[in-house]
């Protein structure tokens, strides 16, 4: 349990990368506002799971 975390950070760090591709080709037909907005729901759902794995009752 205790090296779980290391493969969710690694999928972070790819998502990261595959985001920073796609605003890029998307910036022209997608508005600023959206892209945004979309990255701010991916790092709540990122974070939610990283919440309900790692989070200790009590």
């Amino acid at each position: 349990m205790e090296l779980l975390w290391l493969p969710f950070s690694i999928a972070t760090i790819i998502m990261y990368g595959f985001g920073q591709v796609l605003a890029k080709e998307t910036r022209t037909s997608v508005s600023s506002a959206n892209i945004l907005l979309l990255l701010g729901v991916n790092v709540l759902v990122i974070w939610l799971v990283y919440w309900f794995l790692f989070r200790r009752p009590g």
